[in-house]
């Protein structure tokens, strides 16, 4: 679990499901501005926790009656980025002091991750910036 953070009575009860439906470890779990229950894991889980086919996603979504995102934690930003991103894995990622670019050529790719009104890259941005808070900006080229 993340240092230094405290977590409400909803979210303790969301990673006890999470861990019970998965029998996995978290490390962080908490709301986005999307309103997604955002699960952190060791890589070496991950396959583990989405489940076959994504069994476990579902389950927990049910359970939750939320959406979730289960995403591998990595203390590595341009790693942690490509996870948190995936399937919109970017070409090239430059971490210039507290910018972060996320190169492409696809234009549709960077449509998805910028959003409508650069709703998605705000809410990256606010979870990236949960573990590596020196990030003040992500763009997308």
């Amino acid at each position: 679990m993340a240092i230094g953070i405290k977590y409400n009575q909803e979210i303790l009860k969301y990673m006890k499901i999470f861990e019970n439906i998965t029998r996995t470890r978290l490390k962080d779990c908490f709301e986005d501005k999307k309103g997604v229950i955002n699960f952190f894991i060791d890589k070496k889980m991950a396959g583990k926790a989405i489940g076959k086919n994504g069994v476990n996603v579902r389950r927990i979504s049910e359970a939750l009656n939320r959406k979730i995102r289960i995403v591998a934690y990595s203390d590595d930003l341009k790693t942690f980025l490509n996870n948190l991103l995936f399937p919109n894995v970017v070409e090239d990622i430059e971490i210039n002091d507290s910018v972060v670019i996320l190169k492409d050529k696809d234009f549709q790719k960077k449509s998805r991750i910028i959003g409508s009104k650069a709703s998605n890259l705000r809410n990256y941005e606010y979870i990236v910036q949960r573990f590596f808070p020196f990030v003040e900006e992500i763009k997308v080229v």
